[in-house]
């Protein structure tokens, strides 16, 4: 589960102003929380899905506050969250599949991950049946499809993703994920290599359960370590020339 960080990563100081000027804008506080996330700030993405919940039941904030919980460990009340999300909208693919990656990592709900994943799976493939060319679909596809030990199809979806978005760091960062859990370690560090060449902050993706095994790899740290110096560096140009690049 993510959040495309071409859409929120420069939307903090915008979305902060929205909910300071509409505290009740429900949407404001889930975009502003989608923000905060995508630059790793996750304890204020969470205060501000909880509040954009709190002013509003909706798929969007539900699906957020989801995600969130994922990334800090809070399985159990990730579930829950992706629970209310399903109930609100239960034609969204997306919402199964983040349920089902939460229902993973909580021991005794092995059997709904896998009812919320075939979900998924069969609502994806509906939607994809009437837009061939939607590169996000195929790639969460690709993804659901590794979940469930498909790895052929898998790695069809996936190279279908990246064939229409081959310019999208987001994609090549996250079509990593699939390879790595289909077994393909060379693929997923060379596509992690080129999203963090791209401005990807690969760091968003370090918490993700499914990439335990591949945190331990050198290569991997490697890449971490290149983009936090990469940006402490912009950080500082920037700093010293008044914020302009």
């Amino acid at each position: 589960m993510f959040f495309r960080q071409g859409r929120y990563a420069l939307a903090i100081e915008p979305w902060k102003m929205v909910t300071k000027l509409s505290p009740e804008n429900a949407a404001g506080h889930s975009n502003l929380g989608s923000a905060y996330h995508v630059t790793g700030r996750l304890e204020e993405a969470l205060a501000a899905f909880e509040r954009s919940v709190a002013v509003a039941a909706t798929p969007g904030g539900h699906g957020g506050l989801g995600t969130a919980l994922f990334y800090m460990g809070r399985f159990e009340e990730s579930a829950a969250a992706f629970e209310h999300a399903v109930r609100l909208l239960p034609s969204d693919p997306s919402l199964w599949g983040n349920l089902a990656n939460a229902c993973d990592e909580v021991p005794g709900l092995e059997a709904r991950a896998a009812e919320a994943r075939d979900r998924a799976i069969a609502l994806m493939l509906e939607r994809l049946e009437l837009n061939p060319n939607d590169a996000e679909g195929w790639l969460q596809l690709g993804s659901w499809r590794a979940d469930r030990g498909q790895f052929g199809p898998a790695r069809e979806a996936t190279e279908r993703a990246l064939a229409l978005a081959p310019a999208d760091v987001s994609v090549r960062a996250r079509a990593a994920v699939s390879f790595e859990m289909a077994g393909d370690r060379e693929r997923a560090l060379a596509l992690l290599a080129e999203a963090r060449a791209g401005g990807y902050a690969i760091e968003v993706l370090a918490a993700n359960p499914s990439l335990a095994a591949l945190r331990e790899d050198p290569r991997f740290q490697g890449l971490l370590q290149d983009g936090a110096a990469e940006r402490a560096g912009s950080e500082q140009f920037n700093a010293q020339n008044g914020g302009r690049e």
